[in-house]
């Protein structure tokens, strides 16, 4: 059974685009599945980097949402 026909007549537009990549590129899609070489590593160190840096430039963590209106808007902030 091919599963990428019940994919392409859903309507989900996400899992269409998904499909077609896979479709496009066979061949990547079972390297990745094969091979044992991949960039875990690379990104581990990228993320790590990421956090650091928001840490800081004090961005560590998103404002809650009472905090975040009141600080983007200046009515509020006069009273």
């Amino acid at each position: 059974m091919d599963h990428r026909c019940p994919t392409r007549a859903a309507d989900l537009p996400h899992l269409r685009t998904f499909t077609r990549g896979v479709e496009f590129d066979p061949e990547a899609i079972n390297n990745a599945l094969a091979l044992p070489h991949h960039n875990g590593d690379a990104e581990g160190v990228n993320t790590k980097t990421k956090r650091i840096m928001r840490q800081m430039h004090g961005r560590a963590s998103f404002p809650s949402s009472a905090t975040a209106s009141s600080s983007t808007n200046p009515a509020s902030a006069r009273g």
